[in-house]
């Protein structure tokens, strides 16, 4: 018998601002007036600057293969292997990507901001949600079976 476990903290990723122009001349309020407005809602590159880099991460994983083998020998010329592997024993799922949308930006006088002189920030209610779950090489429970005759 054997086994190999993997276990790891999830990748970091950011919370970005989508249909962002806050880089440029026209600043989003986000529910903030004034001074705050430029001093923490004027993203660059559409990232949320009141926050540090990668911010947030991916959910931890831990992943199990197993390996179980017997051997019969026959005369002392002859031998039967018998193996069987199992990948993701446990059938975990791996999430590799979520929506790293935060917000949006939405115009002085546009859908959520209607009333306000400037734009502001809606916050998007799909942030954080898997977008990408376990891959083919990483995905749910496989099982092989084998066998080799030595002669």
């Amino acid at each position: 018998m054997s086994g190999i476990v993997v276990a790891a903290t999830g990748q970091p990723y950011n919370a970005n601002i989508i249909n962002s122009t806050l880089g440029s001349a026209v600043p989003g309020d986000g529910g903030m007036t004034g001074a705050e407005v430029s001093a923490f809602a004027r993203a660059t590159g559409g990232c949320i600057s009141w926050q540090a880099r990668n911010f947030y991460s991916l959910p931890n994983f831990t992943n199990v293969d197993f390996r179980m083998g017997r051997s019969f020998s026959f005369r002392e010329k002859y031998r039967l292997n018998f193996v069987v592997d199992t990948f993701n024993l446990f059938n975990s799922t791996i999430v590799s990507g979520v929506h790293t949308s935060a917000f949006s930006y939405s115009g002085p006088g546009i859908g959520a901001c209607t009333g306000h002189t400037v734009g502001c920030l809606v916050p998007s209610t799909s942030f954080g949600s898997r977008s990408t779950t376990s891959s083919a090489l990483a995905g749910p429970r496989q099982l092989q079976f084998g066998a080799r005759f030595n002669f």
